[in-house]
């Protein structure tokens, strides 16, 4: 049966609609005297595929289409009216199940008069199969959304209603409702803002008992900032937030509930001590309570830093750290407490000499109820970096890092790193990048007794060369080696890519092609080297008012089957009125057994 036919037998339109429509096109015609813009488009798409493989062969189809209509009304300076109908219908099916269909047709109004903006809007939707043991599925849903923007003097007021229905014979009947309001207010000579969100939703299962819930919530915030003096700004943030979640029995007793409620402040000054030195202070504080169980998380913070340009080529910074967390009114009370120094210079002075050099101090304490559950632990770490450019086509850089981790004051593990890179680039005339790098790392566990160790080599060359004014040549190379001492196993990467581009040999056509080997071996095993090979095409074109594309690709792995795709797409537009899309794709795999699949999509649009 097709689709049309089918919807006209099973979709019967709702009062709602026929109020909405109804309004629409009421007030439409109250204002056809005066200037009005209405437009239309309409879509339409098919997609067939086929699938071949050794266990036989199979098709998928698909269609949609979906309308539009705009209406924008202007009665007079101070009305503005705006209109949207759409419907959509959608089908599938395939070779080895049913034939599906949803339906979904929607309509939207709003009105602006200052300071009143009104939006309604409803959509409906329909789903349904030719099996007989499909139960259609319905769902309704609809909202209206009031703002008042009075100006600058009186704060903005928002309101939003929504309702969702969801029925299917037999099966489920559902209903839900939600109502918000918001409002916010700003002053800008104060740099003061507030904001508070109100919500209220409701769920009802109709079909199942006791499964009746709702939920409260509210929140509110507020953000100060000002300019004290010319050298210290001041934020601070303040935030309060509360919900509560109820389910009910049929009879309307509480089943169940929750609730929390939070509030936290932030605050930051920052300080600019001299020309060259900053000053920066931080304050959190956050409280979260449970409002049945009546736990209490509280956690505070605080921060300081500073930063000191000693030369315009020398900078210092200071940084210094500490958090509480509180865990309280439960079985297992907790208090952690955290601390955290780094103080580090940078220093460049040439491009020959770019230093960095940083070291930092974490400690970190938690006391419990339980005395067995009590941990001390702390790490320090070193960082150092060089960037040097000797000239503008050599440059190297060189790094070094050390971090030690303790636990209950004795040292568990140590760990080094080192890494020193390379890069030779050419000019644009000779197109040619040699980046050599080597790192190595070391671990001791001293828990554990274990030492480990690696190092790697990686090497990378890229040569670019321009055949003519619209021809490139692309080479590339890359090849990698490293060592884990502790097992001398050795892992080695060989990867190369050729790429060649040839642009507008006739006009408005370009086309591509790539090819690339990656190669890979671990030493150690009994399989030997793997090698994957790829082959890439593709043609661009576009000619009057059509474009056209071409691409094809092949895939030769070595562990497994190889593969090859082909893909061509066609679009055409006609003026401004209408676009056409046309594709193809085939692929398959080239084993032993069968395997391959095509698809054609085909799709229309069109405006009015």
């Amino acid at each position: 049966m097709q689709p049309e036919c089918r919807f006209r037998n099973i979709y019967k339109m709702k009062s709602i609609w026929f109020f909405f429509v109804a309004v629409i096109f009421s007030l439409q015609m109250t204002t056809i005297a005066f200037a009005a813009e209405i437009s239309s488009s309409a879509e339409w798409s098919y997609d067939l595929g086929h699938t071949t493989s050794s266990s036989g062969k199979s098709s998928s189809e698909s269609s949609s289409q979906s309308y539009d209509i705009d209406y924008q009304e202007a009665p007079n300076r101070a009305i503005d009216i705006s209109s949207k109908l759409s419907f959509a219908m959608d089908e599938s099916s395939s070779s080895d199940s049913y034939t599906t269909y949803s339906y979904s047709p929607t309509a939207d109004l709003a009105l602006t008069t200052a300071p009143w903006s009104l939006s309604l809007g409803v959509s409906e939707g329909i789903s349904t199969s030719d099996d007989p043991s499909t139960i259609r599925n319905t769902s309704l849903d609809y909202f209206m959304d009031l703002t008042l923007t009075p100006g600058d003097i009186f704060p903005e007021l928002s309101f939003s209603l929504s309702q969702t229905e969801s029925f299917e014979r037999g099966a489920s009947d559902t209903m839900s409702a939600s109502f918000s309001f918001s409002t916010s207010y700003e002053i800008d000579f104060l740099g003061l803002s507030t904001s508070y969100d109100y919500s209220n939703s409701i769920s009802n299962d109709r079909m199942t008992s006791d499964s009746d819930s709702k939920e409260v919530s509210y929140n509110f915030s507020a953000g100060f900032g000002i300019d004290l003096t010319s050298s210290i700004k001041y934020t601070g943030d303040y935030s309060f937030s509360k919900s509560k979640s109820y389910s009910y029995f049929d009879d309307g007793g509480i089943m169940d509930k929750s609730g929390d409620k939070d509030y936290s402040y932030a605050s930051k000054v920052d300080y600019k001590v001299f020309p060259a030195t900053s000053l920066g202070l931080t304050n959190d504080f956050s409280n979260a309570l449970d409002l049945i169980s009546l736990d209490k998380s509280i956690s505070r913070s605080s921060s300081a830093n500073l930063t000191q340009d000693i030369y315009s080529w020398i900078a210092f910074k200071l940084d210094y750290s500490q958090g509480k967390d509180e865990t309280l009114d439960t079985a297992d009370d907790r208090v952690s407490l955290s601390k955290s120094y780094s103080s580090g210079i940078t220093m460049s002075p040439n491009k020959f000499l770019d230093l960095s050099f940083e070291t930092s101090q974490d400690k970190s304490e938690e006391d419990s109820k339980i005395d067995t559950a009590d941990t001390f632990s702390s790490s320090k770490n070193m960082d150092f970096s060089w960037n040097c450019e000797v000239t503008s086509i050599f440059k190297f850089s060189y790094t070094v890092s050390n971090s030690k981790s303790f636990t209950e004051g004795m040292l568990d593990s140590n760990d080094d790193s080192m890494s020193f890179a390379l890069d030779l680039a050419g000019n644009t005339e000779i197109d040619l990048n040699v980046t050599p790098s080597y790192s190595y790392s070391k671990s001791k566990d001293l828990i554990a007794g274990t030492d480990t160790s690696s190092d790697s080599i990686d090497i990378s060359i890229d040569y670019g060369l321009v055949l003519t004014t619209n021809m490139d040549l692309k080479m590339t190379h890359s090849y990698g080696r490293s060592k884990y001492n502790s097992t001398n196993i050795v892992d080695r990467s060989d990867d190369s890519s050729l790429d060649f581009s040839w642009t507008e040999p006739i006009k408005n056509l370009d086309f591509t092609c790539s090819m690339s080997r990656g190669s890979s071996d671990t030493s150690g095993d009994d399989a030997g080297p793997t090698t994957n090979l790829s082959y890439d095409f593709s043609l661009n074109w576009s000619v009057i008012n059509m474009d056209y594309s071409l691409s094809y690709t092949l895939d030769d792995p070595q562990d497994s089957v190889n593969s090859e795709s082909i893909d061509f797409s066609l679009g055409m537009a006609f003026l401004e009125l209408a676009t056409v899309d046309f594709s193809y794709s085939f692929s398959q795999d080239l084993g032993d057994e069968v395997s391959k699949s095509d698809s054609i999509s085909l799709s229309l649009s069109m405006k009015f």
